[in-house]
């Protein structure tokens, strides 16, 4: 965690590729809600968000277009590949 936390948001990535459309390739994770972070969130919280995240996709937030293309226009073919 950051020297910062719980007053500023930590850094969170994967160190090994996601195939997801909110997850880039260097495994920087886009979590809206942490946009607005406050010191009340917990490390339960934000673990939460992303397991969320990975259920179900936000594609305002989307990083990778083709990933986010494959999962609205062939499903099956993207869990495939993940």
């Amino acid at each position: 965690l950051n020297n910062d936390y719980p007053f500023n948001v930590p850094l969170i990535k994967f160190n090994t590729f996601i195939f997801h459309p909110n997850i880039d390739f260097d495994g920087t994770i886009c979590i809206s809600e942490l946009e607005n972070w406050l010191p009340t969130y917990t490390i339960y919280f934000i673990i939460e968000k992303i397991y969320n995240l990975i259920k179900t996709p936000n594609f305002d937030d989307s990083y990778n277009p083709q990933i986010k293309h494959l999962y609205e226009k062939d499903k099956d073919s993207f869990e495939e590949i993940a």
